[in-house]
């Protein structure tokens, strides 16, 4: 929803919550399958905020009915298929005035356990990311509430000492504890016995899952514009930090298969492609195009040639220029699989038919 949030953008399924259930569901029908567990976060909703909850304390400004007929919708519908539900450290005094999300009473016990009646594994978000100041406090307050897992502690000593004080000095009572096990065994009994034999890390970048990223590259990816221009001889351009290798370096070895040349200078080229990796990245604060991208980018559209730009990141680094572009490809990821497709989609030798998840423009 929040075009510059820096830490969920790509992370999430879409800016529509009808389209977010649909997605999710069928995620975790896939989980479900293989016996894998499944989290539904950051709960209540994360994604109208500015800011990452890794370097700070994130605000949500909007009203308690305005949350439960939009964050909340995937949650409503989705939560009680799922394994377990993460809170995310938010500030919602619509919500509790008093604490953050993933220690309040009244979001943990009231809304998710009751007005939810979920009643399995819910996690707090990392304990160590700086919108907990004091993880100790923060894990007691968060297991009062009714969080069974209190994750990533920054100390996990300092933790446990912080909760076994409360424990023995009566805060933290037996049952609650007992609860929180009682619920986590549930969970960690789901995967079958063989699952990390049959399911290792030889799994990973298999040929059957090569096979399938190929195969649905071309549905994921989306042509926004394409108005017709040369394409023989580009210039092109990558925003970011510039390395030795071309992060599109398998984009621009695709295009000269189908007999496109570079250019080294915007005069002598035929159009220009911008080519954005912007993706949200923990503990950053920040997300699309840097200020001199920005700049580079405004000198590049008022040079007088066509300009198409292939977002293989986050689609909103778009946002601003979408009336001056000739070109817009959304990618949404930089694997390899989708640089050729888009590389061919942009040459016009694949039909890219993906459809847009989210809204352009602000």
């Amino acid at each position: 929803e929040e075009h510059e949030n820096p830490i969920v953008n790509l992370r999430a399924f879409s800016d529509n919550a009808a389209k977010v259930t649909a997605f999710a569901a069928s995620y975790m029908k896939g989980l479900d399958a293989v016996g894998a567990i499944s989290s539904v976060k950051h709960f209540p909703g994360h994604g109208s905020t500015k800011a990452d909850s890794h370097l700070t304390l994130p605000e949500v400004s909007k009203n308690a009915d305005q949350i439960w007929e939009n964050e909340l919708v995937p949650f409503r519908a989705l939560c009680r298929q799922s394994d377990s539900v993460m809170v995310g450290h938010l500030n919602i005094q619509s919500l509790d005035a008093d604490n953050i999300t993933s220690f309040s009473d009244k979001v943990i016990s009231g809304l998710i356990r009751k007005r939810l009646s979920f009643d399995k594994v819910v996690i707090t978000d990392a304990l160590s990311m700086k919108a907990i100041s004091d993880e100790g406090k923060a894990g007691v307050k968060a297991l009062l509430a009714g969080a069974d897992i209190l994750l990533v502690p920054e100390d996990p000593y300092k933790l446990f000492e912080a909760l076994n004080k409360a424990y023995l000095s009566g805060i933290i009572r037996e049952e609650i504890v007992n609860s929180a096990l009682a619920r986590q065994e549930v969970m960690a009994a789901k995967p079958p016995k063989d699952f990390f034999s049959k399911y290792g890390k030889d799994i990973i970048g298999c040929p059957e899952h090569k096979k399938f990223v190929s195969e649905i590259a071309e549905k994921c990816q989306v042509v926004v514009k394409d108005e017709y221009f040369p394409r023989k001889k580009i210039y092109y351009w990558e925003d970011g930090e510039k390395t030795q290798d071309l992060k599109g370096k398998i984009f621009a070895e695709e295009l000269r298969k189908s007999g496109v040349s570079f250019s080294d200078s915007v005069s002598d080229c035929d159009c220009v492609v911008l080519a954005s990796f912007s993706r949200p990245r923990a503990y950053s604060g920040k997300i699309n195009l840097a200020q001199k991208d920005k700049e580079e980018i405004n000198k590049l559209l008022s040079c007088g040639k066509p300009v198409s730009m292939i977002c293989f990141g986050s689609p909103f680094a778009a946002d601003d220029y979408l009336n001056g572009l000739k070109g817009l490809i959304c990618s949404f990821c930089d694997l390899p699989e989708f640089q050729e497709k888009a590389a061919q989609g942009f040459m016009h030798k694949a039909d890219l038919t993906g459809e847009m998840p989210v809204r352009l423009g602000k």
